[in-house]
């Protein structure tokens, strides 16, 4: 999670967010090349992961994640 509180929030300039068309979310962040990251919890609502999402739309989730039992929720603008 410290990795998440350090990068700035995504905006509505990144290619994946341009894609679907969103101007901003809040909860999430870019990292510095330009991919969107979510945070992943678990039903008790403690950090689990990071999830990345590429400018091409692809998933990926940090070293050991879990991608079964955790998800996001972001509020769309």
């Amino acid at each position: 999670m410290e990795e998440y509180n350090r990068l700035p929030d995504a905006t509505g300039d990144l290619a994946y967010l341009k894609n679907k068309q969103v101007i901003a979310a809040n909860g999430l962040k870019a990292d510095e090349r330009g991919n969107v990251v979510i945070p992943l919890f678990n039903a008790d609502g403690e950090f689990r992961t990071l999830e990345r999402i590429w400018s091409d739309g692809s998933k990926h989730l940090e070293k050991d994640g879990r991608a079964w039992g955790v998800f996001s929720l972001w509020v769309v603008n």
